[in-house]
């Protein structure tokens, strides 16, 4: 849904599996995502209804205003913050279990 600084993709292509914009696999994303990272975009209660494999949405930045937070938890998908700085450490505490 949005774009990341190109270092961002690359290390996001490592240590997952990720679908971009770019992508041309990406306008199946609502069947396909289990796992959302998110900077701008807006995900409205339709967005997340849609998206039945979803289980964690993390919103790269501070705050979670721009996700549809009573949708989330209905489905019982997870929202966690990941502060800009130090996304990598985040990510990995997330990815390994840490958090």
């Amino acid at each position: 849904m949005d774009k990341f600084q190109p270092k961002d993709e690359g290390y996001l292509r490592e240590v997952s599996d990720p679908v971009f914009p770019s992508d041309h696999y990406h306008g199946q994303w609502r069947q396909k995502a289990r796992y959302m990272l998110i900077s701008s975009a807006y995900l409205i209660a339709d967005d997340v209804e849609s998206c039945s494999r979803l289980m964690a949405i993390g919103r790269r930045g501070v705050g979670v205003g721009i996700l549809d937070s009573m949708a989330c938890r209905k489905r019982g998908v997870l929202i966690f913050d990941m502060p800009r700085e130090g996304s990598r450490r985040a990510h990995s505490d997330v990815h390994d279990g840490g958090y």
